[in-house]
């Protein structure tokens, strides 16, 4: 029969499903953090060349969106940002 003390099967499964899926979890915030990170920098660039440099090429509504989307864009790059330190801190990894 086995010792009260020593853990049982289920219980050392379900902690390593445990670690598995935080780990699963952190490489995934990782992932779409470093995804956001690039595609809110395009929009941000792309949406200041819209809206300051090459307004004159570019309609009202073109430069009204390019506006709006310099600060959607900045909010996304911050999250994006967030999420990747949070993978990072969860995988154990130093932001370099």
């Amino acid at each position: 029969m086995a010792n009260s003390t020593s853990p049982n099967l289920f219980s050392v499964l379900n902690n390593f499903q445990d670690q598995s899926t935080s780990t699963t979890y952190s490489v995934l915030a990782k992932t779409v953090g470093d995804l956001m990170l690039a595609c809110s920098l395009l929009g941000v660039s792309v949406s200041v060349l819209i809206a300051y440099p090459f307004h004159e090429a570019f309609g009202l509504g073109a430069q009204l969106f390019a506006h709006l989307g310099v600060l959607t864009f900045a909010t996304l790059l911050k999250i994006g940002y967030v999420l990747r330190l949070i993978g990072h801190y969860e995988l154990g990894l130093k932001m370099t």
